[in-house]
């Protein structure tokens, strides 16, 4: 939203659920990449990358739905794995 109001003409070169994948991406093409806070904790991005918190006027807000199939047991990676998401996304929100 802000480049939009700043006239300013963004084109997607990549689009990917992996935050190591765009990671790798940063580090070799002239790119910005845009996650959740909780992929990109701005620890650990590696040289001549930074993270920053864009304000919430900027960007609209939107949904995460957390989910499993009823009657489905998770295998226990994925089940740590939702739960890390769920709580982490969580204090985020307060």
């Amino acid at each position: 939203m802000a480049a939009a109001r700043r006239s300013l003409s963004l084109n997607v070169a990549v689009e990917s659920g992996s935050a190591g994948f765009l990671l790798d991406c940063l580090h070799t093409e002239p790119m910005i990449a845009f996650q959740i806070p909780v992929a990109f904790s701005g620890r650990g991005l590696g040289k001549n990358i930074c993270a920053v918190s864009l304000h919430l006027n900027d960007v609209p807000l939107g949904g995460l739905q957390l989910t499993q199939q009823p009657g489905r047991t998770l295998p226990v990676a994925a089940a740590r794995f939702a739960s890390s998401i769920s709580d982490r996304l969580a204090k985020l929100v307060g």
